[in-house]
């Protein structure tokens, strides 16, 4: 396999990693809204709920996800077929957005690097993984003054760029 898929590889792990994240708030947004914990909200809240995700529907677009959750009209829907309304219907962020919200997951604090020593644990032990040297020539290009630190912000734009 080429160090191209492995680079792809990694940026999957990352987009994984990252969905996960979507996931919990998509369930989060939901369970606020299921008040009496039954697993099931209103249709009525539809345009509440995913406003609440920070997508920006128009009416048409809720009218739609409605009849997409509730083709019956019983003015319920569960959370599997909200998720799959969400993954369907949420507006595309764009890769580099994506990957930047997935590396902050590794950088809790917040501060716009990451140990190379981790990045070499997320390529070598998660998804598609890197050999050692795989591993090694893409801390080299992502830390290249050997700081021991990774600008996720510069990685990714060296990611992406070798990627167009």
């Amino acid at each position: 396999m080429c160090i191209r898929d492995r680079y792809m590889g990694i940026i999957n792990v990352l987009l994984l990693s990252m969905n996960e994240a979507k996931i919990a708030e998509i369930k989060e947004a939901f369970s606020f809204f299921d008040k009496d914990g039954d697993g099931i909200v209103s249709t009525n809240n539809m345009g509440l709920l995913v406003r609440s995700l920070n997508q920006n529907p128009t009416n048409d677009e809720i009218e739609n996800m409605i009849k997409d959750a509730d083709p019956e009209n019983t003015g319920k829907m569960d959370f599997p077929e909200f998720l799959r309304i969400m993954e369907k219907n949420m507006k595309d962020v764009d890769a580099e957005e994506e990957l930047l919200d997935a590396f902050k997951i590794f950088d809790p604090g917040n501060k716009g690097f990451m140990d190379s020593a981790e990045l070499r644990v997320i390529v070598t032990k998660m998804g598609e993984q890197f050999t050692e040297e795989e591993a090694e020539q893409m801390i080299r290009e992502a830390d290249p003054e050997n700081t021991g630190r990774v600008s996720y912000d510069d990685f990714i734009q060296k990611l992406l760029t070798k990627f167009e």
